[in-house]
């Protein structure tokens, strides 16, 4: 294998690794796979997964570098298992250029997706800085996600790549061997015609949902404690804690709200036993007349959970959401069971407990608030980087989606920024507000548009690791979306897409060159 196509690969890896460092790189994207493309044009699959692998290593060991400061066997393993999709993608994709080159163009972004969709589920997921999440801050672009999900957006970065790359291996060709015969470039028109309609879709969506006439207002407060984790679970610094988020809240309400919400594991007590600070609170939501969704554990005699607490002014019901998609090593313990030493390489005791339902909570006690209830579904840590959590709530009836997280785990790094990306394609997905309070940060208001419309931030600016909250009237109403009714439709044309381009070129075949 020579050394410039090694080179290639790497360099692809580095322009796909930036943007998920800074956002404002994502027009990298654009251009970030055309030389791995070039580097994997005509050869076999084995050179192609190499190249592949070299270019993913780099990218997932680049994008996730944070991941050391929470656990370093868990980065080594994490990043070798993400690169095996580009390295499957690459070689896949010298297959199709050597045997069906006229089939790149629209296979290459098919099978890109399908490889996406598949890692959003296999082992119970990771769909993190999936690659339509580089585009982030390009509203237009990204509006297209209520027909497609996240998946089309990624889908569109490849088909312009391979379209590039396409044109390029075609002029090297030429030039190198002028009277030789060489593959003409295919898809530049109908990557150049699709980019278009999803940017005139995507003005006009925007467009659409300003124009659309807004729900009852919601004032939503957003508590950011900044808890350092070194700290957050030193049991004499339990009652600073509470106080902490107790005075921001106080502070809060003293300006109005109808729902503050604190991070995820804000609460340091299990609030059933502890009578004297349900009172604190209840007396809290009841002076201030607004609900309180707070973080907190939970145990019973089936298990402990990660919980969400809903309490209401007026002696509101108390509601709660165990969180039902937890973190593999985080969370609990794949197959302890069957492996009883794989307990010795976590720091606690007892698994979390997943919860079974996605639960809308309905907020029925605010004052003059007219019938319907505006409702709530409740995302606990990582959930919203799955589309499919996000879509279960707004499809019972959530009219506002809240993410309550850490994130102090991962220190001043790009890893709450890569999250809250996230959130903004559940908001666009499902058109629907979405709401986030981090312990550290991100915490912040996304529209339906995916347009950051509040935020938690000190004078100078900075948003991760101050303290603070935050309060933004938002106008939550019952839209819909393709996506939302339909699903990943588009994904599972892409499957479909990706299967055919395979057995087209299964070794042993014959074929002709098109």
């Amino acid at each position: 294998m020579s050394r410039h196509r090694i080179a290639l690969a790497l360099l692809s890896g580095i322009l796909l690794t930036l943007p998920f460092l800074s956002f404002s790189l994502g027009p990298l994207a654009w251009i970030a796979l055309v030389p791995l493309l070039a580097a994997v044009s005509g050869r076999t699959f084995r050179e192609g997964f190499l190249l592949g692998l070299a270019a993913g290593a780099v990218w997932a060991y680049g994008s996730l570098y944070w991941l050391h400061l929470v656990t370093f066997p868990g980065y080594l393993v994490l990043g070798l298992y993400l690169a095996l999709y580009p390295a499957l993608w690459s070689g896949w994709t010298a297959g199709i250029s050597a045997r069906r080159p006229g089939r790149l163009w629209w296979a290459a972004p098919a099978g890109w997706t399908a490889l996406e969709y598949l890692r959003t589920y296999l082992f119970t997921g990771f769909p993190w800085n999936l690659l339509g999440t580089s585009q982030v801050r390009h509203l237009p672009l990204i509006q297209i996600s209520d027909l497609t999900g996240v998946y089309g957006v990624g889908f569109l970065l490849v088909l312009i790549n391979a379209a590039i790359a396409s044109g390029a291996v075609f002029l090297y060709r030429r030039r190198r061997a002028p009277t030789a015969a060489a593959p003409r470039p295919a898809g530049i028109i109908p990557a150049v015609i699709l980019l278009t309609g999803a940017l005139l879709y995507g003005r006009q969506a925007e467009r659409s949902i300003a124009a659309a006439p807004p729900g009852e207002p919601l004032s939503v407060t957003l508590i950011q404690g900044s808890i350092r984790q070194e700290l957050k679970w030193a049991p004499g610094l339990a009652p600073a804690h509470f106080r902490t988020h107790l005075d921001l809240s106080r502070r809060a309400l003293a300006k109005g709200s109808d729902l503050v919400i604190w991070p995820e594991s804000a609460l340091p007590y299990y609030l059933e036993e502890q009578p004297e600070i349900r009172r604190l609170l209840q007396e809290l939501a009841d002076r201030g007349e607004a609900y309180f969704l707070i973080g907190g554990d939970y145990r019973d005699g089936t298990g402990s959970y990660n919980s969400a607490y809903l309490l209401g002014p007026g002696g509101a019901a108390l509601s709660r959401y165990d969180k039902a998609h937890l973190v593999p090593f985080g969370e609990y313990t794949p197959l302890r069971s069957i492996f009883p030493f794989l307990g010795r390489v976590v720091p606690w005791e007892e698994d979390f407990s997943p919860g079974r339902a996605y639960p809308a909570f309905p907020l029925s006690e605010l004052p003059g608030r007219r019938p319907p209830a505006p409702r709530i579904g409740v995302l606990i840590c990582y959930e919203d980087i799955f589309p499919s959590a996000s879509r279960k709530l707004a499809l019972r009836g959530a009219e506002l989606l809240v993410n309550i997280t850490n994130d102090a785990w991962f220190g001043l790094t790009p890893a709450p920024f890569q999250h809250s990306a996230a959130s903004v394609f559940r908001a666009v997905e499902n058109r629907i507000y979405l709401v986030r309070a981090a312990n550290t940060g991100y915490s912040c208001v996304i529209d339906p548009r995916g347009k950051i419309v509040g935020e938690v931030a000190d004078r100078q600016g900075r948003r991760l690791f101050v303290p603070g909250w935050t309060t933004v009237e938002i106008y939550p109403r019952s839209r819909s979306s393709f996506y939302r009714r339909h699903g990943d439709i588009f994904s599972w044309i892409c499957v479909i897409g990706a299967i055919f381009s395979t057995l087209a070129v299964l070794p042993g075949r014959r074929h002709r060159v098109t």
